[in-house]
């Protein structure tokens, strides 16, 4: 396997995962945006590369579950290459298995807070959508 920084040589300029927005000078600000798998913050980068790195870790959202997923380097088989734990203890139990997986020694703590952000905002959504958590009535007028 080549080192994480050749496989970003060739990938940084344009993969089939890739979408490049706005403008097309430097004025009007352009943003990459990358949708692979592993890419927690959906930047086009190497630090948030899920292509690029060896060690990759992020979640998946549906309907019910918040599945988190971690890449075990067993690439010449692709069905086994990621090992999947869903998140569906509590918001507390989740935060603390990311911040368990991600916060070892030599592991990705600098992708750490977007994944608790990513994990954040998915479980508040699947919340409300199972009708644990409902909106707010918003006060009008005085109120004695």
């Amino acid at each position: 396997m080549a080192s994480p920084n050749v496989i970003w040589s060739v990938i940084s300029k344009n993969n089939s995962y890739v979408q490049r927005r706005n403008g097309r000078t430097r004025r009007s600000g352009a943003v990459a945006l990358s949708g692979e798998r592993g890419n927690p913050m959906n930047k086009h980068t190497f630090k948030m590369s899920g292509l690029a790195n060896k060690q990759v870790f992020g979640l998946d959202e549906d309907a019910k579950t918040i599945t988190f997923y971690v890449k075990t380097g067993n690439g010449k088989s692709p069905r086994n290459e990621f090992e999947e734990v869903a998140l569906n203890k509590g918001f507390k139990a989740g935060a603390k298995a990311i911040k368990a997986a991600t916060g070892k020694v030599y592991k990705r703590r600098d992708i750490e807070a977007a994944l608790l952000t990513r994990f954040a905002l998915a479980h508040r959504a699947a919340s409300v959508q199972a009708g644990g958590r409902t909106k707010g009535v918003q006060k009008q007028g005085r109120s004695e």
